[in-house]
């Protein structure tokens, strides 16, 4: 039951990455202060960046956890890229686990 988000990239566009990044920080400060947040985010891909250290929208992540957000970053990706030391925030999951999710969500947000 309730909003499932995946986040799979760390902008938001594809064409000025400097830009997409300003989105993303717009975007998380914005969730963080809305009155119904998802119950779960879940970060694959080039997403896991936001949920490791030096990430410019950890706080607003870290807020969205503290109100009731299960934080959900891809171990295979975390794996691959080389930074499971770095994570910051959330617990580390599979696919198997973001298949579940989203196959029990009455809706779900993709933002890739």
């Amino acid at each position: 039951m309730g909003k499932m988000m995946i986040i799979a990239t760390d902008s938001i566009g594809s064409s000025n990455h400097a830009l997409g990044t300003v989105l993303m920080t717009s975007f998380f400060m914005n969730l963080a202060e809305a009155s119904e947040i998802p119950r779960s985010i879940h970060f694959l891909n080039e997403g896991v960046h936001l949920t490791c250290e030096n990430s410019k929208v950890l706080d607003f992540i870290r807020c969205l956890e503290m109100r009731g957000a299960a934080i959900t970053t891809c171990r295979t990706c975390l794996e691959y890229l080389d930074i499971e030391k770095d994570l910051r925030i959330g617990s580390v999951g599979t696919m198997f686990e973001t298949v579940a999710d989203l196959m029990s969500a009455d809706d779900t947000i993709v933002i890739a």
